[in-house]
Formats: structure tokens, sequence, C-alpha cells
């Protein structure tokens, strides 16, 4: 993310073409969260496994739940060490609203990037189709997936949150002397990106680089990419694919829920019809009454609260941007000193909605598998070598407003 933003518009600079087959679905893998646009689509195979039971693993309230990879590129070691110690408390201070019964894994990166306008980001490294209770396919972050301990579910990745930060930066760190003017606070930046990492993102976004005054889901097979595609290549469409966090989203002043919206666009064609290319399928799709759908969503980001709406309040954590000069205690005392500390209520039932349990809600709201193909062999996947390589929520214009009776 820059300076301006947490989360850029994702726009379809280039295209790959991914190959799917008929009746089946993907997983995506986002392996750069700085570089959002760059979607690995990973074949999605059924595992069964019995559930973890965590015999050796026992959560006290006190218990991180957050299990740190952390890569620090620097030779700067008091540094490294603050940003680590970073990480650790923002683990514990979502652990203790969350009720998470398997650890989440976070690979953390710390390093000098190409540019000093770029905070760093944090996301879900692995996404998942699994079927919601309305019938529909959602992709969900693989960290959400393995609390509900389901004996079948898609494989998972090594990892389950990608973290990326730049130490060009000047960041302030808790104990450090005052904050300036021009720092920003890294334990709440911290905190911020892992409510991404654990689900709080939209997958509708202008992904059509020709047509930016359209929005869509996930495009099925269809994402971008680091090299040009083969443009003759056939393009096989299984539909606009919402995320969790997308199933309570509602458009104002409509008052209408975005799925219906997506609903919409699945009429465009029959999943499994194929297209001479990409961009066969792009000039249909433009002259389709789905594609004056699409307009009605324009939108650059709608992964973020309403920043008039929340900023100075107990909700100021999803906010489009991050105030400088401020600590994370600071943005607390100015939004009331709310008991929930940097997670507000309203925060807290959004991650309720997408299925996370909490104290005040203990159980989990759990979709069902996919309807995919079984992979027989638990033991092998095709990342075990990759070393490291709302329900209560409302959309207006850009951006999220939470009604005010949650």
């Amino acid at each position: 993310m820059n300076l301006l933003s947490l989360i850029s518009s994702c726009l379809f600079l280039s295209l790959t073409l991914i190959s799917i087959p008929l009746n089946s679905a993907q997983c995506i893998d986002q392996p750069y969260p700085t570089q959002p646009n760059i979607k690995l689509a990973s074949k999605c195979l059924l595992v069964k496994k019995q559930p973890m039971k965590n015999v050796n693993y026992q959560v006290q309230n006190d218990t991180n739940m957050f299990v740190i990879q952390f890569n620090c590129e620097i030779k700067d070691i008091t540094r490294c060490a603050k940003v680590k110690s970073s990480f650790e408390e923002a683990g514990l201070i979502i652990s203790s609203t969350l009720i998470l019964n398997t650890p989440i894994l976070i690979n953390a990166k710390f390093r000098e990037m190409e540019s000093a306008g770029i905070l760093g980001a944090a996301g879900p490294y692995r996404t998942m189709p699994m079927k919601d209770d309305d019938g529909f396919e959602r992709l969900y972050p693989q960290s959400l997936v393995k609390q509900f301990q389901l004996s079948v579910h898609p494989e998972f990745a090594p990892v389950d949150i990608i973290a990326d930060f730049n130490s060009l930066i000047p960041f302030w760190f808790e104990g450090d002397p005052p904050i300036t003017s021009q720092q920003i606070g890294f334990l709440e930046l911290i905190i911020h990106e892992l409510m991404h990492g654990l689900g709080f993102a939209s997958s509708w976004n202008v992904y059509l680089d020709n047509f930016p005054e359209a929005a869509t889901p996930e495009i099925v097979g269809l994402t971008t990419g680091t090299t040009l595609p083969d443009l003759n290549a056939k393009f096989v469409f299984n539909g606009f694919q919402e995320s969790a966090f997308d199933k309570y989203l509602i458009l104002l002043p409509e008052n209408k829920l975005i799925s219906s919206y997506a609903n919409e666009l699945n009429k465009f064609a029959d999943f499994g019809t194929t297209y001479e290319n990409a961009f066969d399928f792009l000039n249909q799709f433009v002259v389709s009454p789905q594609f004056l759908v699409a307009k009605e969503i324009f939108s650059s980001s709608i992964s973020h609260v309403d920043s008039l709406t929340y900023t100075n309040t107990s909700e100021f954590l999803m906010t489009f941007s991050q105030e400088k000069g401020r600590t994370l205690n600071d943005n607390i005392r100015i939004g009331g000193n709310y008991a929930g500390g940097a997670i507000g209520h309203k925060l807290r039932l959004i991650l309720e909605s997408l299925g996370y349990a909490t104290k005040e809600s203990p159980n989990y709201k759990s979709p069902s598998p996919p309807d995919l193909p079984f992979n027989e062999d638990l033991n092998s996947s095709s990342w075990n070598n990759f070393s490291y390589k709302f329900y209560h929520t409302f959309v207006v214009g850009i951006t999220i407003i939470m009604i005010n009776y949650l």
C-alpha cells in the first residue's frame, strides 16, 4: 500500500489465462501482498482429514494464536526486534477478541523496498471456494476455514497470511520516543493488515483495464499475472465469484444485497462456455446486459469503512488511510476508549458474520466444502516444496458504512 491508501485498486494491466476444468473450481494464491493484482490459480482438490483436536496446543486467555515466521532483511537488529514484537503484540490483541482453535501461520517480511512510498501490506495467502447457506460458493480465507476443523476441506497452503513491510518508512514502534507528525504507528498498521488477512476484503474490483467504469467479482479462471498471456488460448468461463466478505454487503441507496448483482452477472453465460480467448470473452461481455450491472457497482475499493463516518471513533481501524502522528493508543483514546481496544464493536460483528467465533458469539458459522474432486494422497501437495517461496455492513459509493444499530 502507498502513503495515501492501504489498499489500491487492482486493474487488469495484463491478463493471464488459466485453464480451469469443467465442474471444477480454483483456489487463489496471492504470494505478493504489495502486488495484489498478482493472483495464481491453484488446483483446489478436497482432502479428507479428521479435525484437529489441538491436544498439544492448550488455548488459554493469553495464548497468542498467531505463529510468526519472521524474516528481517535489514542489518538493524534492534529495529528487527521491534518489528517482530509488533507482530506478536498484534497477534495477542486479535487472539483476545477471537476464539481461535487452530494457530494462524503468518509469513512476515521486513525489507527495503524499491520505493519509499510503499508502506507494505498483508493478506490471505490462499482463498478457497466454500459453499454458503444460500447455495453460492464464495472465496474464504484459509485462516478462517482452518478454524471450522472440517473433516473435508480444500487443500491448505503452508501459510495462512502473507505480510511484507517496507523498512524505508520511518515507522513508530511501541516504546519509542513520542511519535512525530510524519510517523506511522506500526502496531496499528499491522492489526489493520491482519484484518485483511483474516478476510476483511471484497472480491469486487475493477478487473477490466479498458473499462475502468465497471466492477465485477473475481472472474474464475481469468486473473492477473506477471507475464503476457497466450492471446490465442481458449478461455472457459466458470463464473464471477465473490468473497465471504461480500455476502452481506448492501448497496445504498438501493438497499440491495451486492450478491444479487453477482447473480445477475452470472447470467451472462453458462458455466463451462468456451471462448476463443480472453478478448473474445471480454468483447462479448461488454455488449451484454450484465455489463450495465457491472457499471452500477463501479468502485476503486470496498474493502474499507467510510473515513468520514468512522475516523475519530472506536471503528477507526479499518478506515481507508491511517492518521500520521497518532499511536494506536491515541486513536483508541480519541475514539472513546472502547473496551475492545483497536477492534471496535462493529468490526467484531463483521468478523462474526464472516464466521469467526468470539467471546460474545462463541459458535463458528461454517459453510460447506465445495463440489470438488478429492485428493486421496493427503501428504501430496504442489505447495509442499514452496520454500518461501456483514452481515452488518453497508456499501456507500466506494466505501463501507456500518449500520448504526450495531
